[in-house]
């Protein structure tokens, strides 16, 4: 049997199929084994993460809180330098008797006077205090820098209820489940097509090294219940002139015998050896 080299042709479908019908338990424990790792493995690494935000509106002494939009815009910029400094988070630690375990961050909105304060914590009654003790404390520091500024709270922060965080393997289980799905049919695929079997007919007189004369296809052997004495199963031997062969099956068989029996009489041989492989 000589190995030929690999070709599309070579391959059939519905073999392919049939191989991963038959090592279905492969796909399904690969898939669970991943889905079930990434969920245990980010439930172990995940660390939730609260967060509490207020938003803040800056205005100039005198006048109302949208005037001067100008001169507020950039005395935003500097109150929200003021509320990302080590001094203000030394006060917020001194307040509250505790050091500051989280970030704090402010952002201003684009070409406005307004400003998202955010602070993030490992416990939604720490976000809390921290925020609360940063509003409190912040004129402490901006005092020195502005005497005719002045800073309103448009929206008052509240108490975390939910992480603002997730874990990435818990949020993306389900795409690595599909994509380890996807990886075992194709070893199933490689697999197939690497092993030096018969896959379609075609192959057969190139790995066979000799002549293909006919094609039966497998036919499944029928079994039929036994007598009231005998209640085993009987399996039927597969006759040509049983009425329980498929006529594909049949005339298949016929068409080979056919076809040999030609091919003896032109060769002029004499005996025939039947052999399995």
């Amino acid at each position: 049997m000589n190995r030929q080299d690999f070709t599309v042709s070579s391959i059939s479908f519905a073999g392919f199929v049939r191989q991963v019908l038959k090592n279905w338990w492969v796909v399904l424990c690969l898939t669970l084994a991943v889905f079930l790792g990434t969920t245990g493995l980010g439930m172990l690494t995940y660390a939730p993460q609260y967060t509490a935000t207020a938003t803040l509106v800056t205005r100039s002494g005198g006048t109302n809180a949208y005037s001067s939009l100008s001169q507020t815009t950039q005395m935003a910029a500097v109150y929200r330098e003021v509320f990302q400094s080590s001094a203000l988070r030394k006060l917020i630690s001194d307040s509250i008797g505790e050091p500051v375990d989280g970030t704090i961050s402010c952002a201003q909105i684009s070409e406005t006077n307004l400003l998202v304060l955010t602070v993030t914590s490992p416990t939604p009654r720490q976000a809390y205090l921290f925020i609360s003790s940063a509003l409190k404390n912040y004129e402490q520091i901006t005092d020195y820098v502005f005497s005719n500024a002045a800073m309103e709270i448009v929206q008052e922060p509240s108490v975390p209820q939910n992480p603002s965080n997730t874990s990435p393997l818990i949020a993306n289980r389900l795409t690595m489940t599909a994509l380890a799905a996807i990886g075992s049919v194709l070893l199933i695929f490689l697999i197939y097509v690497l092993r030096h079997t018969l896959k379609v007919a075609s192959q057969a007189g190139a790995l066979l090294d000799g002549t293909v004369l006919g094609v039966i296809p497998y036919e499944q052997k029928r079994s039929v219940k036994g007598t009231k004495r005998r209640r085993d199963k009987i399996v039927q031997a597969l006759l040509l002139n049983s009425p329980r062969v498929s006529m594909y099956f049949a005339e298949a068989s016929r068409r080979t015998a056919a076809q040999l029996e030609s091919h003896l009489q032109h060769q002029n041989l004499q005996a025939l050896a039947v052999t399995s492989v």
